[in-house]
């Protein structure tokens, strides 16, 4: 039978239908790409068989830092939803308008509405878990309630700021510091304490918020 592909090809695709591992010098991601792309001529499809737990999986994984949009388009191409995750988690600091119209006539409009609704998911669940500003405390004669009022207004203010420059990758650490300059400010110490409850509880519900389609 003669094959046209190339013998590396032709290799990674074996590898791929026999559930096969790679030596210790696996191919390159294009290699496996054009492997991918290649069963398809044949009828051969990859999502039957780049099962999370496949060897050619894990590989294709260890490229997501270093080509997410690559990795991404080739998964939405092929249908293999949990690459496409995975590489979505590395999308985050893409701007979708970065990203070119032949690009996204590879990935498909369904993977494109899942890119732009992750985008669109965390920028608006971040607004909505920091608007809140801190509880306030009992008032007392050392802090009475126009003091509690400029607690109010300094977080109203931070969180203005933080809006303006939103990104659905923006890190716990930053947000932290965006309202940590608050205390600065506050010269009680019930209301620096309920300030950190705040900035905690705030940070503790990003950290949690999903970060893949």
């Amino acid at each position: 039978m003669h094959i046209p592909e190339a013998s590396s090809t032709l290799d990674v695709m074996l590898h791929i239908l026999y559930d096969l591992p790679f030596s210790s010098h696996p191919p390159s991601f294009l290699s496996i790409a054009e492997a991918l792309l290649t069963m398809t001529k044949y009828e051969i499809y990859p999502s039957f068989h780049l099962l999370p737990s496949h060897p050619c999986s894990e590989v294709l994984l260890s490229f997501a830092a270093l080509y997410p949009l690559e990795l991404y388009t080739l998964a939405a191409q092929l249908d293999i939803y949990h690459l496409a995750a995975s590489a979505s988690s590395h999308l985050l600091s893409y701007p979708p308008w970065t990203i070119s119209d032949d690009v996204a006539k590879q990935i498909g409009a369904v993977y494109v509405r899942k890119l732009l609704s992750l985008y669109a998911n965390r920028t608006d669940t971040l607004k909505k878990i920091i608007i809140a500003p801190p509880d306030p405390h009992p008032l007392s004669e050392h802090c009475h309630f126009s003091q509690q009022k400029k607690l109010e207004l300094a977080w109203a203010t931070a969180a203005s700021r933080l809006l303006w420059e939103i990104k659905p990758d923006i890190s716990p650490a930053a947000i932290r510091m965006a309202f940590k300059t608050i205390g600065d400010q506050i010269s009680c110490i019930h209301c620096q304490e309920t300030l950190e409850a705040r900035i905690k509880q705030v940070v503790n519900r990003w950290v949690c918020v999903k970060r893949t389609i």
